[in-house]
C-alpha cells in the first residue's frame, strides 16, 4: 500500500520538475528488498520440549498447587530433590511424572536430566465424585472428593543462553557450575547419565 501511494505520487512530482520517471515496478521491487532481511541471518534455534502428564490423582486441586510450585521453573535434578524430601502426600506422583519426562528426552533427545529445566508445571480441576457428608443434629449435607491433573513441560537447557542473561555473578556461577557437570558426565560412560540428585 506505501509502495503504491508513492508510484502515484512520484510520476506529478517528477513532471513538474522536469525529470524522468522510474517505473512503479521498480521502485516496488526496490522497497521490498531493501526492507526484506538479510538471507544471511542466523535464525534461533527452536528450544526442544518434552511433556509429560498424569490424570485423575487423588488430591484437589488447590493442596496440589501448594506442591508443584516447589518444582516450577527449576533445574530438573534441584526440583527431583524438592519432590523427595517435601512431606507433602502427593510429592511422590510429580517425582513419578517428572521423571517420565526426563526418561522420554533420554530416549527421543539423547538428553540427560542434567541438562532439563521444568519450563511449565500445571494443575487443572479432575473429576469430582459426590459424596454424602455428615452434620448436625441428625442431617446430612453433600461433599466432593476431588482430583487433579498435573502437566508439565520440560525443557532443554541453553546454558550459554542462562549465563548471558544471568542478573548476577552468582547466577552465572552455578549455571557455569551445572554445565561443567553435563560434560564431565556426557565424556564418562553412558551408565552416568542418570538422574542426579544435588544434595541438600
Amino acid at each position: 500500500m506505501f509502495a503504491r501511494s508513492i508510484c502515484n505520487i512520484r510520476p506529478l512530482v517528477a513532471a513538474r520538475a522536469g525529470l524522468a520517471t522510474t517505473s512503479c515496478r521498480a521502485f516496488a521491487a526496490t522497497t521490498a528488498s531493501s526492507s526484506a532481511p538479510a538471507s544471511g541471518k542466523v535464525q534461533p534455534k527452536e528450544p526442544v520440549l518434552i511433556h509429560s502428564a498424569k490424570k485423575n490423582i487423588a488430591q484437589s486441586p488447590w493442596k496440589m498447587n501448594f506442591l508443584v510450585k516447589l518444582a516450577r521453573g527449576r533445574w530438573l535434578p534441584d526440583a527431583l530433590a524438592q519432590m523427595k524430601f517435601s512431606p507433602k502426600g502427593r510429592s511422590e506422583e510429580v517425582a513419578k511424572i517428572l521423571q517420565r519426562g526426563a526418561d522420554i528426552a533420554k530416549i527421543y533427545h539423547s538428553v540427560m536430566p542434567e541438562e532439563l529445566i521444568v519450563k511449565e508445571i500445571a494443575v487443572t480441576k479432575g473429576a469430582a465424585h459426590k459424596r454424602m457428608r455428615i452434620m448436625g443434629r441428625g442431617r446430612t449435607g453433600f461433599g466432593y472428593r476431588r482430583a487433579t491433573h498435573v502437566s508439565t513441560t520440560l525443557e532443554v537447557v541453553d546454558f550459554e543462553a542462562l549465563m548471558a542473561s544471568a542478573k548476577t555473578s552468582e547466577q552465572r556461577r552455578v549455571w557455569k557450575k551445572r554445565q561443567e557437570l553435563v560434560l564431565s558426565l556426557k565424556k564418562a560412560q553412558p551408565g552416568a547419565a542418570e538422574a542426579v540428585v544435588p544434595a541438600a
